[in-house]
């Protein structure tokens, strides 16, 4: 499985509390002395939420003012900037990563920028494997054509030990790219190991026509669907 190049689609949004006493943190707490702590959510599925507790520990007698919050990814949706953790004190970062549209190995960072020049930046990584819940074959469309429409076929497999139902199919842009699901009605429920068919057709309008679009299966419980990209070029 390929890493995603489309970040935009994960979420981090952190929350904090500092305190000068001990925070109760819970047991899965990663506690973080130095430069850096590393959460390891092993295999998951596409869709699946993470969250990761870390908690910062200032052992120095100054105070330890964190500047700014970096993550990896452009969705940060809280801020940690001009938090001061006293000597002896504590914090803890809840960092919870929406893992939709991702595949594959990954790797995702929170920095945080701090006054001290024995710890100018706090590393927080949450690291593992995202599996996909609907395998594609091919996992996107790419492809060059002499003719108006380009049909081309997708097998999806489900890969979870649970049936799952796909609702229906989406296309954008609907007027050029068209897709169903090959002798099946929708909704269609698509048991463990087992796999089905979808027929993709792409217009082309004229000579040097290109078309850059994506194809949607959505999935029973509102969960985000699963995206097929389509880019196909008239000669």
């Amino acid at each position: 499985m390929k890493n995603s190049a489309a970040c935009l689609f994960c979420c981090l949004l952190l929350l904090a509390c500092a305190s000068t006493q001990r925070t109760e943190a819970p047991s899965t707490a990663v506690p973080v002395d130095e430069s850096y702590g590393i959460f390891r959510f092993g295999e998951v599925f596409e869709g699946q939420t993470i969250t990761a507790t870390f908690l910062i520990r200032n052992p120095s007698p100054f105070y330890l003012i964190i500047d700014e919050v970096e993550t990896t990814c452009g969705c940060t949706t809280a801020q940690l900037a001009g938090q001061q953790l006293p000597p002896n004190g504590e914090i803890l970062v809840r960092v919870t990563l929406q893992t939709a549209h991702l595949w594959g190995p990954q790797s995702k960072m929170v920095v945080l920028h701090t006054n001290s020049p024995y710890r100018p930046k706090i590393k927080l990584l949450l690291e593992g494997v995202v599996r996909e819940r609907l395998q594609l074959e091919p996992r996107r469309i790419s492809a060059e054509t002499d003719q108006a429409t380009y049909h081309a076929t997708v097998r999806v497999t489900n890969v979870t030990d649970q049936a799952m139902q796909i609702e229906s199919l989406t296309t954008e842009p609907a007027e050029l790219v068209h897709a169903t699901l090959d002798h099946q009605t929708l909704p269609f429920s698509l048991a463990p190991g087992a796999t089905a068919i979808i027929a993709v057709d792409v217009q082309l309008e004229h000579a040097g026509a290109k078309v850059a679009g994506n194809v949607f299966l959505h999935l029973a419980g509102g969960e985000d669907p699963t995206q097929l990209p389509v880019y196909v070029e008239r000669n």
